[in-house]
Parts: structure tokens; C-alpha cells; sequence
């Protein structure tokens, strides 16, 4: 039987090293290759950096120093994990150098080895699973194979039963009972041997381990199967959640706990080497590498002995002046005085070192400048997580946004003799930045902090704090370009504090506006913005107000923002507040007032596509139905939908599959050579639902195709391309008739009416029998009211005057009305 035995040159195992120490200290020292797994935690965090990882109440060595433990807690405010019902502490496979996730086919050999002891499980939903083979969720396999422990009743189950029916491997099983289990796979053919008697792993390595197999009716396959994305999972998935565990929940013994003595994972074929040769010690180095930390506050150091599977990475550490710096065993530094000191780190093999700088600082004394203030920042918000939170003065919100660099800068309201900052930083990561001063927004900047190379944690208890010579400046900006240690791509920033005096006014006077176009010609019920430009650039004053001539024909609002009422010409009119000065705009006004309706026009529209799965073709991407998907493996992919004629459209809905936050464009052609860019979602982060997809508004384009490019996605770790709905809106264009039948629900749309127009604080509603949900956009495409229609009529009063987007939309169709609110 050739899964027994394999070739002993081709090892390639992944050693636990219970066998190489006989106490640890934290679990990297249990661990060959620290950077080959990654963690996902029970409140949901990831951590890719478990290499000298302290000990942590759910990743931790056991009292003895011979185990891992994983500890998962039913509590409320843990949650369960991301893609899951339930909750994890859980080891999963990565490549070698921890460059990425690691994903392998059935094809070829693979086995993993774990000696592990199941300690306790959930109160009221005693199951656990501990040791699994994860396959590809896209193709229906997910856990597909796994240890599961129900109550006493230790059995492997195949992706719930979906995939074969269970199989017992014992049905007394006591809790803390050390096994041993190898899962193997060959060529799609699964295989798992169990001991209690601690001799399997001789037994597997010597090829004589047939004794151990768990069958099923005697056949020791117990499922062929062929799949791909597939990796291994070690440790503790608790299967419950507080929702399971009812009063039970927050119970200090409500938990599921595995200890894990040693495992290993053997790609091509191999054995796991039960004593490895000692691993000699070649040096250290200590993270960060310089720290400011404030009076009576610590920071905890970081020490990495090379190679990482050194076999005795114990260290030791010192303090070049204890009375201003002190440092633990455990390199915790506590600052105890101002001023700086040397703190180096010496391995206990060979002697190596290596040194950081600390600088003990006072904390900043005075009122935060920056509490409260007007704040604005670059990019995308997550969520709740918006700019504002940095100057809240608390430190359990922040300002989350995507990608590097991103920016905020603070108002204080007036000029002040600025001192010092200080930083929190979510999950005490150690962000690089810099921050730079003006008297005005967008005037010159100086900068007075740079930690564009900074590896200090900012803590809530410890701040990265900087102290610069008084600089006299209305405007406070921080430019985040990075992390240290921090690998994701998020800016995450929980508070920002500005210390200082009260400083010497600065006043700019205006000394011009000029408002574009000059002149401009729209058919009534359009909207235009215009653009005002304050002189100089830095004046102190840049308030403006605007006015009609004639508000019949054409209003404007106070973002300059032109509404066109009714044929005829109107001049609007830009006022600075400070000095009175003025530019103004011709308006014309042509064509009748009454909106015209835009519908799905994509709607079972021919298409084309770079790829798609046969299961999930492209055509399903404009078939109406939101259930429906199409998919393609990788990035990027694009479909191109042809409209079968020349429409005038406007905006555009996406709906993507489990509500993934994909990242694409679209462009529109007329002739299906020449595309110009409509949607720009490149660094899209807002997940497109059934009941909320993503629209875009944009200037009305006249196409026959439509491309969609799926570049990415924010916060899917897959490769997979799947968007459930494209639908775009407009009407027929003027400039060529329709050259293909259309099948956009034109008769139903013509009956929807909608009036008065403009309206004041009442829209009343007909001829909607066909469709059930009412929404509302603003001119630049944000959803303003969503919900079901109910009644002949809809409150708008509290809308702000301007030009708004109805959409309509029913089973089969939807329609768009522009309605301008008075």
C-alpha cells in the first residue's frame, strides 16, 4: 500500500518542536517556522506575525511548556469569525516564508500529523472540531474533510455530510485524552490513521502503520475526491456561538479548549523527522528599533533570534540607565524619568545583541486643540469609521480608511503656538507619518513631525508622542504612508491630539472670485455645478453665497449647484463674504419640464466576456435575476453588454455575489472601439447587496456597449470574479433610433408618473402597481431614502432643495425619474 511509506529524501515537514525544548516560554518556541501559519482569533482578528508573539489569553503555551493551547470562549462580545456561524482559535497552512496563503491541489501526496488532546468543549452545544482540510468553497467543498468531537462521539465528517456520510473513530472519547491523527491525501484518495498509544508517527515513518487506519466497512479510502484552493487547519474551531449558548453565554467554563503537543505537514511526500538536529543561534535583532514613550508608561520590545527555527531562542535583556528606562525579563520597558537610554537584547546561544534607543518624554500637558474640531480626510470611510473619530477624545472609535498614503487635516478654528502631538493607533499598530502645519487650508505646509520610518506602537496607554519648536498654524494635517510590522492595507487611527498655546491671528483678505463656465444652456428638470474660485488660494475668508435673476427659470442652491425650472435665461450671480466680490453665469434654458424616464436598458442584452464559468455564464450578469450569478476565475475580467441600440444613459446599479465589496470600472462606447471611462470604483470598499447595490450617477453618454472590468475586491481574499447583477439606466437616445428589440419594460415605466415637478414638500405616486420598492439618490449617487412604497405619496420635506433621483423597482423592471425638490 504506497500511502505508507515515501521517500526519506524528499522531506518537507513542518516540525511542532515540543521534542527540541522542555519548557517554552511563548508559542513561536514551539513552532519550526513561525512564519509558515497565520491565526484567526475568536473575535475575528487575523494575525499573520506570529513569530516571538506573546502568550495572549486565546494563543498560548500550556503550564507544562509542552503544548499550544487554544482557547475559545463563548462570550458576548466575541462574536464569531469571519465566513462563519461559529468561533475559532485556529492555526491555518501558509507558504514557507510567509509571503502568502498557501493553496495546493488533491493531486500528489499530503499529509498532516498532530499529537493533541480535546480538554473541553461548550456548555449547552458541546461540539468542537480540531485538525481539517479545507477545500474550495466556490466549488461547494469547504471543510472537507475534519476531527469532530460531539459530546463523546469523536468522528471525521465530509463538509457536513454534503460530501459522504460520517465516520465514527470512537464514541467514548474522554476529554483530555492525548491522540495522534494523520489526514492524508493521495491523488484525491483521503486517508486518516488515530492512535492513543503514542506510536503512530513511528509507525507512519517505518511504514508500518496499517493497524492505525480508521475504515469504513473495511475500505480504507474513505473518499476520492479531486478539488483545488485546499490547505490545512490546526487547532481549535469551537462549533458555537452565544446565540447557541443562551444563558450560558459569558460563562467563565463555557469554552472550547484543544491542546496541541506537535503536528506537522509533509507536501510531496516525506516523513516528519521525530529528532531534529539542534538549530545553532546567528543573531538578533530588536523591534522597534527606536521608541518615545511617556512618562510612567511601557513598551513592549520584540526580540527575533535568526534563523527561526533556532532551537534555543532564549534572550535576556538590560538597560543602559535604569533610573530613566528600566526593562523586564519579558522586554517591557517602563519609562521612569525623562530622558534617553540603550536597551540591548543578548541570546542565551552565542552571545548575540542588539540594541534600541528610548527616549522617555512628560506627557503633553494642556487642552487637546484638536478635540471636537472640523476635520477632513482622504478617501473612502469604513463604515462608522469615519474622520471625525480622530478628534472625538476616545480612544475606542477610529478613522478607518483603505490604502496608503491617506491624509486628514484638523481646523483648530484659529492660529495657535503648536508644541507637540500625540497618536493612538488602532490594534497598537506602529503607522509611519508625518505632520505638517499651515495658516491656511490650502496654503504651504511646514512639517514639524516625521516618522516616515517609525516602529513605535501607539498605544491608548502610551501615545507616539513628539515634541517640535513652537510653530505658529491654524491647520494640523497627518499624511499616514505606512506600518511597521502591520501588513494590510488599512489606516486605522483612533485619536490624534495637538498641544499648544494660544498663537498670533493670521488674516488673508480676498481680493477676487471667478465662477465657470461662464455661460451655460441645459433643458429644463437638468441640474449643472459650478465651479468658484476664491483668490489668493490661502484668504482667510472663502465663504460665498449665490443667487438667480430669475428663479422661475433656473435656481441655485448654496453648493452652486444650477437646477433648470423652465425655458427662458436667468443669470446667477457668486458673492464673496469677504470684500463683496463678484463673477457671474449665463443660463438658457430650453425644452419642457417634465423628467425623462430612464429604465434597466441592459436588461437580457446580448453579451461577451473575457471568461465564464460554464455554471455561471456572463448572460446571467443581465438576466434580472439577483440569484443568478456570473463568475470567472481571477483578475481581471470584464463583460461587455451590448444594448442592441443608442441609448442616452445616466447611472448604473451592481449586485455582487455574498455581498463582496468588488473593485471595477465601467466605460461606455458607442461603436465598441473607443470607451470612455463612466464609474471609477477602483478603491471600492461598499459591498453591493439585493437591497442595496452599488449605483453610480454620472453625466448623461450616449452607448450601445457597456464594459464592466472586475479588477479586485476589498476584504475577499479569493480570486474568484463573481457579480450576481449589472443593470444600467437611461432611455432611447435622440441621436440614432434603436437598432434591436428591447425588452426594458418601456409600457410599464410609460405609466409611472410622478408629480407636482418641481415639488415642494409632497410627491405623489401612480401607475406604480408593478413595483414594490422606492429609492432615492442624490446628484452625486448616494442613496438618500430606501424603503417599500407605501401609500400614492412620499414626504420630502426634509430634503434640501436640488435635483434627486427616483428609482422605482420591481420584480421584473425598474424605472427612473428625476424629481427637483423646491
Amino acid at each position: 500500500m504506497k500511502h505508507f511509506l515515501f521517500n526519506r529524501l524528499a522531506l518537507s515537514a513542518v516540525f511542532l518542536g515540543a521534542f527540541q525544548f522542555a519548557s517554552a516560554q511563548i508559542p513561536s518556541d514551539l513552532m519550526s517556522n513561525c512564519n509558515q501559519w497565520k491565526i484567526t482569533y475568536p473575535d475575528g482578528v487575523e494575525d499573520k506575525t506570529l513569530c516571538d508573539e506573546p502568550n495572549n489569553e486565546f494563543f498560548h503555551v500550556s503550564d507544562a511548556g509542552d503544548a499550544l493551547v487554544f482557547f475559545a470562549p463563548i462570550r458576548s462580545d466575541n462574536g464569531t469569525t469571519p465566513n462563519s456561524s461559529y468561533i475559532r482559535s485556529e492555526l491555518r497552512e501558509r507558504e514557507a516564508d510567509g509571503s502568502k496563503d498557501i493553496y495546493w491541489t488533491t493531486d500528489g501526496s499530503h499529509m498532516i500529523y498532530v499529537e493533541q488532546a480535546i480538554t473541553h468543549l461548550p456548555i449547552v452545544k458541546s461540539h468542537l472540531v480540531a485538525t481539517q482540510i479545507h477545500g474550495n468553497k466556490d466549488d461547494g467543498i469547504d471543510d472537507s474533510m475534519v476531527m469532530r468531537l460531539e459530546g463523546s462521539h469523536l468522528f471525521l465528517s465530509f463538509n457536513g455530510g454534503k460530501l459522504r456520510d460520517d465516520v465514527t473513530i470512537k464514541s467514548d472519547y474522554n476529554l483530555g485524552d492525548k491522540h495522534e491523527v494523520i489526514f492524508l491525501v493521495e491523488d484525491g484518495k483521503h486517508y486518516c490513521y488515530y492512535s492513543e498509544d503514542g506510536n503512530l508517527l513511528d509507525a507512519y515513518n517505518s511504514g508500518n502503520a496499517s493497524q492505525y487506519l480508521v475504515k469504513d466497512d473495511g475500505n480504507e479510502v474513505l473518499m476520492d475526491l479531486s478539488y483545488d484552493e485546499t490547505y490545512f487547519k490546526v487547532g481549535n474551531y469551537t462549533q458555537s456561538n452565544p446565540d447557541k449558548e443562551g444563558d450560558e453565554t459569558d460563562n467563565p467554563d463555557n469554552y472550547g479548549e484543544v491542546y496541541v503537543y506537535d503536528y506537522a505537514v509533509v507536501h510531496g511526500g516525506g516523513v516528519v523527522d521525530p529528532d531534529p538536529d539542534p538549530v545553532a543561534v546567528s543573531g538578533v535583532s530588536l523591534s522597534p528599533s527606536s521608541a518615545s514613550i511617556s512618562l510612567g508608561s511601557t513598551q513592549e520590545l520584540s526580540a527575533s533570534v535568526s534563523p527561526s527555527d533556532a532551537s534555543n531562542k532564549s534572550v535576556s535583556y538590560s538597560t543602559s540607565n535604569a533610573s530613566v528606562a528600566s526593562v523586564s525579563s519579558t522586554g517591557v520597558v517602563s519609562g521612569n524619568a525623562a530622558g534617553t537610554a540603550t536597551i540591548t537584547v543578548t541570546t542565551a546561544d552565542g552571545n548575540y545583541t542588539d540594541t534600541m534607543e528610548v527616549s522617555v518624554v512628560a506627557p503633553s500637558t494642556g487642552d487637546n486643540l484638536a478635540l471636537n474640531k472640523t476635520i477632513s480626510g482622504t478617501g473612502s470611510a469604513d463604515g462608522d469609521n469615519v474622520v471625525s473619530n480622530l478628534v472625538d477624545g476616545d480612544t475606542g472609535s477610529r478613522w478607518s480608511v483603505s490604502g496608503y498614503p491617506q491624509s486628514a487635516t484638523i481646523d483648530l478654528g484659529s492660529a495657535f503656538s503648536l508644541e507637540s502631538t500625540e497618536l493612538v493607533c488602532y490594534s497598537d499598530r506602529a503607522y509611519q507619518y508625518t505632520i505638517s502645519v499651515s495658516n491656511s487650508e490650502n496654503g504651504s505646509y511646514t512639517e514639524v513631525v516625521n516618522r516616515s520610518n517609525n516602529s513605535t506602537p501607539g498605544t491608548a496607554s502610551s501615545p507616539i508622542i513628539d515634541a517640535f519648536d513652537s510653530v505658529n498654524a491654524r491647520y494640523v494635517k497627518i499624511t499616514v504612508t505606512g506600518a511597521d510590522s502591520y501588513t494590510g492595507s488599512w489606516v486605522s487611527l483612533l485619536e490624534l491630539r495637538v498641544f499648544g498655546e494660544a498663537g498670533t491671528p493670521t488674516t488673508v483678505d480676498v481680493t477676487s472670485v471667478s465662477l465657470s463656465p461662464s455661460s451655460i444652456s441645459l433643458n429644463a428638470g437638468n441640474t449643472e455645478a459650478l465651479s468658484v474660485s476664491v483668490s489668493p488660494s490661502d484668504a482667510s475668508n472663502k465663504d460665498v453665497s449665490y443667487s438667480s435673476s430669475n428663479t422661475s427659470v433656473a435656481t441655485v442652491n448654496s453648493n452652486g449647484v444650477v437646477t433648470a425650472i423652465s425655458e427662458g435665461s436667468a443669470t446667477i450671480t457668486v458673492t464673496t463674504e469677504d470684500g463683496d466680490y463678484t463673477d457671474t453665469t449665463s443660463v438658457t434654458v430650453s425644452g419642457s419640464s417634465e423628467p425623462v424616464e430612464s429604465t434597466n436598458v441592459a436588461l437580457e442584452k446580448s453579451v461577451s466576456s473575457s471568461e465564464e464559468q460554464s455554471s455561471n455564464p456572463a448572460s446571467n450578469l443581465v438576466d434580472g435575476d439577483a440569484d443568478s450569478r456570473w463568475s470567472a476565475e481571477g483578475f481581471p475580467e470584464w463583460v461587455v453588454v451590448d444594448l442592441e441600440g443608442l441609448y442616452t444613459i445616466n447611472s448604473t446599479e451592481v449586485i455582487c455575489f455574498k455581498d463582496r465589496a468588488y473593485q471595477y470600472t465601467i466605460e461606455a462606447s458607442a461603436d465598441g472601439s473607443s470607451y470612455t471611462e463612466i464609474v471609477d470604483r477602483t478603491n471600492n470598499a461598499t459591498a453591493g447587496t439585493n437591497s442595496d447595490p452599488i449605483a453610480d450617477s454620472f453625466s448623461e453618454i450616449d452607448a450601445r456597449y457597456v464594459r464592466i472590468t472586475i479588477t479586485g475586491a476589498d476584504g475577499y481574499s479569493g480570486d474568484w470574479t463573481s457579480v450576481e447583477e449589472l443593470r444600467v439606466f437611461g432611455y432611447a437616445s435622440s441621436a440614432t433610433s434603436k437598432s434591436g428589440s428591447s425588452k426594458n419594460g418601456a409600457e410599464a415605466a410609460a405609466a409611472v408618473k410622478l408629480w407636482p415637478n418641481p415639488a415642494v414638500n409632497t410627491v405623489n405616486i401612480s401607475g406604480a402597481d408593478g413595483y414594490d420598492m422606492l429609492t432615492v439618490y442624490d446628484q452625486v449617487g448616494k442613496v438618500i431614502l430606501n424603503h417599500a412604497i407605501q401609500g400614492d405619496s412620499i414626504d420630502i420635506s426634509s430634503l434640501k432643495s436640488g435635483m434627486y433621483i427616483f428609482r422605482l423597482t420591481g420584480k421584473d423592471n425598474a424605472v427612473t425619474k428625476r424629481i427637483i425638490k423646491n
